[in-house]
């Protein structure tokens, strides 16, 4: 199950929200003040932070932040998130238009997830891929390296982006299993050897990532996710990629899925989107 709440908000509102702050990365922080300031009641699994009201890294992300073109959203996974952003959406928008001093529509939309194995591959869609930590070390660092020295992405990761993404999708289909939403496809059926019939989750993980078939067809370019003003996280931008799987509803893979880092569209979408921005 997810639900989304989308909040119309125009440059003004905008600006008298954030305060010049970015507005992608400090969506969470936001409405982590206003639900203080005005006492919506959210829990702090909410906000992706543990019962000292820290960021807590094990933490499975069940709500994500972001922006849109006409304003801000928030998206939940899951029953037990949905049920909290829907009781409290009311709040929410109230605060955000208490706080900008403007009306600020909001719309409300809720269905199902589906997902269902293929025979055959379809092409989706990364925006923003948030990988590994930018530390000298770590293979994304050198890979970054041997990029600037003239390599490719896909002579750098054709395994290593995959793997990525199939390990996201495996991951939140099996958080829905387990939370007990009705995840509808074929999808759970594979899971189900694990959870009804005793199949160690190693091997139903790897039977999953080879149904799925992840391929790695090309990577726009990268960057940074900062932090005290230094590069902190590598983001691969417009990662475009095979898999058989039809899904819908909101998937995430990757890293910093509670700022909408991540998100699978499927490849025309994607392009259909660009063609209406420009």
């Amino acid at each position: 199950m997810w639900t989304r709440l989308d909040f119309l908000v125009n440059e003004a509102a905008t600006a008298a929200l954030f305060r010049g702050q970015a507005t992608a990365q400090g969506l969470r922080k936001l409405l982590a003040r206003l639900d203080t300031e005005y006492r919506i009641g959210l829990p702090s699994t909410f906000f992706g932070y543990g019962e000292d009201g820290a960021p807590d890294s094990q933490a499975v992300i069940t709500t994500s932040f972001g922006t849109t073109r006409n304003g801000l959203s928030i998206t939940a996974i899951g029953a037990p998130a949905c049920e909290v952003l829907s009781e409290r959406s009311g709040a929410l928008n109230a605060a955000l238009m208490h706080a900008a001093q403007a009306l600020i529509p909001m719309h409300v939309r809720s269905a199902e997830h589906t997902a269902d194995f293929l025979p055959f591959a379809k092409r989706y869609y990364i925006g923003t891929l948030a990988v590994g930590k930018a530390s000298p070390q770590s293979f994304w660092s050198q890979a970054v390296d041997a990029i600037k020295a003239g390599s490719s992405w896909m002579e750098q990761a054709p395994r290593k982006i995959p793997q990525t993404i199939a390990r996201g999708m495996f991951f939140q289909a099996r958080h829905l299993c387990e939370l007990g939403d009705e995840l509808e496809g074929n999808m759970s059926a594979m899971l189900s050897r694990s959870f009804a019939d005793g199949v160690p989750w190693g091997e139903t993980k790897m039977a999953f990532y080879e149904r799925l078939d992840v391929q790695l067809l090309s990577v726009a370019g990268h960057t940074y996710a900062p932090l005290h003003n230094r590069p902190h996280r590598l983001l691969l931008k417009g990662v475009e990629f095979t898999m058989k799987a039809q899904l819908e509803g909101p998937w995430f893979v990757g890293r910093l899925k509670g700022e909408s880092q991540g998100l699978l569209v499927p490849s025309f979408k994607a392009v259909q989107a660009l063609e209406e921005a420009a």
